[in-house]
């Protein structure tokens, strides 16, 4: 029995490395796509038209989550979200580049606010003299709440595909990428037990699920719908 336990340890131990890094590469990929906001910003030698929110929402909670990790420790969570700090910076600097003069006013007062923020919660963590506990539900709560937001991001998109009757402007590629992710952080999570990343991540699942039920019952051309008449003009 105490062999067979050892073997299950071992099994289960093999089996979140290969997950952490199969999750961990898919992310990557899935953070990478933004580069093609980049191209079409830089296409069109300005942000016009193109929303930054996604942009400071990946900024925030990579910084975020890239403390709890340390904090933790989660190693996994550490280089994931490091990595995801450095691009979601690169992308701002760029979306403040390409932006007119009012605009990077209000990119700068944005960024001061998130900045302001970031350094209330780091100092909290580093000089906080609540048990350890504490801290870290507390900064876990605040990463799961700014994950809450993100994935709530989505549905806007979807209540329009749901008011057209039409998939025309709902990504299917990059759902699908969101529900493989969610899923696989989801069972991360799991496996090591952390209420944080497990919760959001469930969430995350399950409106992916909601954002791919309308691929099955609307077409992905948008036909405009007619007004009804009683007579018709010659």
């Amino acid at each position: 029995m105490v062999v067979e336990s050892e073997e299950n340890v071992v099994e289960s131990g093999k089996f979140l490395e290969y997950l952490s890094v199969i999750a961990t590469v898919c992310t990557i990929g899935l953070f990478l796509t933004v580069f093609e906001i980049c191209y079409r910003i830089k296409k069109n030698g300005s942000t016009d038209g193109i929303s930054a929110a996604p942009l400071h929402m990946g900024f925030v909670s990579g910084f975020l989550w890239f403390r709890y990790g340390l904090f933790k420790p989660d190693r996994v969570i550490v280089f994931i979200n490091g990595f995801s700090s450095g691009l979601f910076t690169f992308y701002l600097l760029f979306y403040f580049f390409y932006s007119k003069f009012e605009r990077r006013r209000q990119q700068l007062r944005q960024i001061f606010i998130e900045l302001l923020f970031l350094s209330t919660v780091y100092s909290y963590v580093y000089m906080s003299t609540d048990p350890f506990g504490t801290v870290l539900r507390r900064l876990g709560f605040c990463c799961m709440i700014l994950n809450m937001a993100t994935v709530g991001s989505p549905l806007v998109a979807l209540r329009d595909a749901i008011r057209i009757r039409s998939t025309a402007n709902l990504p299917l590629p990059l759902s699908l990428a969101n529900l493989v992710v969610s899923f696989e952080w989801l069972l991360y999570g799991l496996l090591v037990d952390d209420f944080f990343i497990k919760f959001p991540n469930a969430v995350a699942v399950l409106m992916s699920v909601a954002q791919l039920i309308p691929f099955l019952i609307f077409p992905r051309k948008h036909t405009p719908l007619l007004p009804k008449s009683d007579s018709v003009s010659l």
